[in-house]
């Protein structure tokens, strides 16, 4: 009988200790979870602030080349074109922390953006802007529509004869931007994709809908849900 006591009681004690060994081990694992989860969050916080400051170098080159130019021709010109491209970088400045910005927001810097390309391409490129006021107060990633259209810029043609058009318009709760495209001949068809890959990472960050990539007729077109 003492021994069957002893038994038991020694069970009791072996199950208190496991059970408590369990609950701090469970503890443990719960607590590397949500260190994990930080540093990934960190990780992917650090990623997301680092693409919504992404600006094509070339295009920083060509417009202090361009601003040289109009100093000597056109000072009044020179004038504009500096405002504009302090428009650019207070914009990229002020909303660097921000995920998202509204329609209304993007549309004046993509302004201020091609105002710098259309004095470099004069009328080889051309943008249209055709968004519904219900649009405007809606928000995407900021840059978003810049980067799209440094893209239609960087893998197509431009001419006088052939113009490269650029589009930007709304269909439901969704902005499209569509361009023709005029790939110069010779050109890879296969782009790396940076950019789109891009755009796409901080949608998944961002929003339920991902972003449409396509090509149709001769048209590319990228279609960014409204958040």
């Amino acid at each position: 009988m003492a021994a069957i006591i002893s038994l038991f009681i020694s069970a009791i004690h072996t199950g208190i200790f496991l059970l408590n060994r369990w609950r701090v081990n469970a503890i443990e694992t719960a607590e590397l979870k949500i260190k994990a989860s930080e540093l990934q969050e960190a990780v992917t916080r650090s990623k997301l602030e680092s693409l919504k400051m992404q600006l094509d170098p070339h295009f920083i080159f060509n417009n202090f080349s361009t601003l040289t130019e109009l100093i000597y021709e056109d000072q009044k010109e020179a004038a504009s074109f500096l405002e504009n491209i302090t428009r650019v970088y207070r914009y990229m400045i002020s909303n660097s922390n921000k995920d998202t910005i509204t329609v209304k927001e993007e549309i004046e810097f993509l302004n201020a953006y091609f105002y710098l390309l259309k004095k470099r391409l004069g009328d080889k490129i051309d943008l249209k802007i055709d968004l519904e006021p219900s649009c405007l107060s809606l928000h995407l990633p900021p840059l978003t529509l810049q980067l799209l259209v440094e893209n239609a810029v960087k893998h197509n043609m431009a001419t006088i004869a052939n113009p490269l058009s650029i589009s930007v318009f709304c269909d439901a709760k969704d902005i499209i931007v569509k361009n023709n495209l005029q790939r110069t001949a010779g050109k890879s068809l296969v782009s790396t994709g940076i950019g789109n890959k891009n755009i796409e990472f901080r949608y998944k960050i961002l929003s339920e809908r991902m972003p449409v990539f396509k090509e149709s007729n001769g048209y590319y077109e990228v279609r960014l849900p409204l958040i």
